[in-house]
């Protein structure tokens, strides 16, 4: 389950579509006419960029918890009681794609990866 929130964190997905259009359109909405440039800008890439990114880490922070509570889980019970490989194996790939995908939301939502867009003038 872990490894598959990772993925889902790093390619995107339906819920984060859905939130960065609303984050779109309530900003869209928010605007008046008069709005320059860089306001228009912002409602447009920048809100939207930032919702996705939201999404995404959210996914990812659950993949980083599930697989962290699954691995510890025999510390906390007897001590024959061991994971079995494949399970330890599907958790370090979520902690792996978990934290990938924490690294990315903090470069996606605060403007790390690529420069916000500005008007030229």
């Amino acid at each position: 389950m872990a490894a598959g929130l990772g993925v889902v964190a790093l390619s995107g997905s339906w819920v984060a579509g859905i939130v960065s259009e609303r984050a779109s359109v309530a900003a869209r909405l928010e605007l008046s006419q008069a709005a320059d440039a860089n306001a228009q800008i912002a409602a447009q890439f920048v809100d939207p960029w930032h919702a996705t990114a939201m999404v995404n880490g959210v996914f990812a922070a659950l993949a980083l918890i599930i697989a962290t509570f699954v691995l510890a889980l025999p510390a906390f019970s007897t001590p024959e009681r061991t994971l079995p490989t494949w399970v330890r194996s599907v958790s370090w790939a979520g902690i792996g794609l978990g934290a990938l995908g924490v690294l990315l939301f903090v470069l996606m939502y605060f403007d790390l990866l690529l420069a916000i867009p500005k008007a030229a003038g």
